[in-house]
């Protein structure tokens, strides 16, 4: 009997144990090679956003307007005499100066632009004189036309300036003296902002007639322009 217990408490005792030790396993904490979820992921870079470029300013952002262009500078006739236009503002006037014999017709070229007035040869000086609207400055007329008129012998031109009614006039001349006198003469009369009421004169004179082409006749050429 006393034996039969014995095997009983042992067999309860075996039981007991059994349970303890599943109930502490089942308690254990979770092996510390398992990593929280965030941990096992590989880690990303994270980039700060772009910065979006700052906003142009208000006079960049805008198209830029074109520069505005200055008015065509052109010529129209009259009766012996010819406007100058800027546009459609006449800023000028010239008209046929009949004091002097040297000249008793002014043409005008119908290119908008020229008139012309030949030398009276029958006078003693022959030549031309050309008068035009020119879109520019007055240093610009000059310097542009001085080849055109003194040819290969420009550089010895001179360039005065004189003053016509508070308007400061530029002028250029080279003259050669031979049997006969050359004188010739480029002339900018600034009538407007870029615009010109200009002269290009080449003239010869006779030294057996009385008339002569000389300085005095730009003095009566200027005092034939209004504007």
């Amino acid at each position: 009997m006393k034996r039969i217990m014995s095997i009983a408490l042992a067999l309860v005792m075996a039981l007991a144990l059994a349970a303890c030790q599943g109930a502490a396993s089942s308690s254990a904490p979770a092996s510390s090679s398992a990593q929280p979820e965030s941990a096992a992921a590989p880690s990303e870079s994270v980039s700060a956003p772009e910065e979006e470029p700052a906003e142009e300013s208000a006079v960049e952002s805008m198209e830029e307007e074109p520069a505005e262009e200055a008015a065509p500078v052109t010529m129209t006739s009259g009766e012996n005499s010819v406007s100058i236009l800027a546009g459609d503002e006449t800023v000028a006037e010239f008209t046929l100066p009949t004091e002097t014999p040297i000249y008793d017709e002014l043409k005008y070229m119908d290119d908008g632009q020229t008139a012309m007035m030949t030398h009276d040869i029958m006078n003693g000086v022959s030549g031309r004189t050309i008068v035009e609207a020119f879109k520019g400055t007055a240093e610009e007329y000059i310097d542009f036309y001085k080849s055109i008129t003194f040819g290969s012998e420009n550089a010895d031109a001179t360039v005065e300036t004189r003053d016509l009614n508070g308007t400061q006039v530029l002028v250029s001349r080279r003259e050669s003296i031979d049997s006969s006198i050359s004188r010739d003469y480029v002339i900018a009369v600034p009538v407007a902002e870029n615009a010109v009421l200009g002269f290009r004169i080449n003239s010869v004179s006779n030294q057996k007639y009385e008339v002569q082409f000389e300085d005095g006749v730009i003095d009566i050429l200027l005092s034939h322009c209004v504007f």
